[in-house]
């Protein structure tokens, strides 16, 4: 095991897409290793890269995303090695909660560590007919601080460095709902590999249109097939997509806990996850 370095994006990148998950981009992952390159690791056999994960700490929780690996033998032994490290450097910075993304296969190793499954995590392809709405605007750089108190009163942990890096590649895709001179609700998302992924997608209780928000964005998308993933729990989020058009696909992976219960990420207003390593 050691610690991702630059030349590992393009491996990180090629990992995710080999599991489905084409959303991934060499600056996605860039991101996690400016913000902490402790928490990136990667497995390597015979001085080849062959799996990595990473652990994104907050105040007193963390994520760890699901593990990826490339085409070896040994699977089971790779993922709970890369799983037991990241374990350890997170309990070694005193987070008490330990948020997981795990694809079905790998729900046995995760539990074997401690953790338990609490909601599916479904995703939803589709397309939206972009519209304008009054209320809904793009982004200012002096809207930041009210995002991050936004997101971070629904989200219960502080995203700043990943909200504010979001704005910083992808301006146009962010968008808030202005009401009252207030910021009532934001969405972002990244473009990926024909495919733009939406999250995060906040949006408080007062808000009664925050499709409104996914039809301003689809304004800039240029067509493309928006992602969206949401907590199975979040009924509002996913009728709300089934009703928009959006397609579930087949495979979910699972939310998972390791340590004391806490809701971080899991509230009703969290219309779609940041990504399999925020939360």
């Amino acid at each position: 095991m050691r610690e991702m370095d630059f030349s590992d994006l393009a491996f990180a990148v090629e990992c995710t897409r080999a599991r489905g998950r084409i959303s991934e981009t060499v600056e996605e992952f860039k991101g996690f290793l400016l913000h902490d390159a402790k928490g990136c690791l990667v497995a390597e056999h015979g001085r080849r890269p062959v799996g990595f994960c990473i652990a994104t700490l907050y105040d007193t929780c963390a994520f760890l995303g699901a593990i990826a690996l490339r085409g070896i033998e040994s699977e089971a032994v790779v993922e709970r090695e890369l799983l037991d490290h990241a374990v350890g450097y997170i309990l070694s910075c005193r987070s008490k909660h330990i948020f997981a993304e795990a694809e079905n296969s790998s729900v046995p190793t995760f539990e074997s560590a401690g953790f338990i499954k609490l909601c599916r995590i479904l995703r939803f392809v589709g397309n939206v007919y972009g519209r304008t709405h009054q209320h809904v605007r793009a982004f200012r750089s002096q809207d930041l601080s009210a995002i991050i108190d936004l997101d971070r009163h629904s989200f219960r942990a502080n995203r700043w460095y990943f909200l504010e890096r979001r704005y910083s590649l992808a301006p146009q895709f962010c968008k808030v709902i202005e009401m009252n001179g207030r910021i009532v609700g934001y969405i972002t998302a990244h473009s990926g590999k024909g495919v733009v992924t939406v999250g995060p997608w906040v949006v408080s209780s007062e808000v009664d249109c925050p499709a409104d928000l996914l039809e301003g964005l689809a304004m800039e998308a240029n067509g493309e097939r928006l992602v969206v993933e949401v907590l199975e729990t979040n009924r509002g989020a996913v009728e709300l997509l089934r009703t928009m058009g959006f397609t579930e696909l087949p495979e979910s992976p699972w939310r998972m806990l390791r340590g004391r219960w806490s809701n971080a990420g899991l509230a009703d207003s969290l219309f779609a996850t940041g990504s399999p390593f925020i939360g």
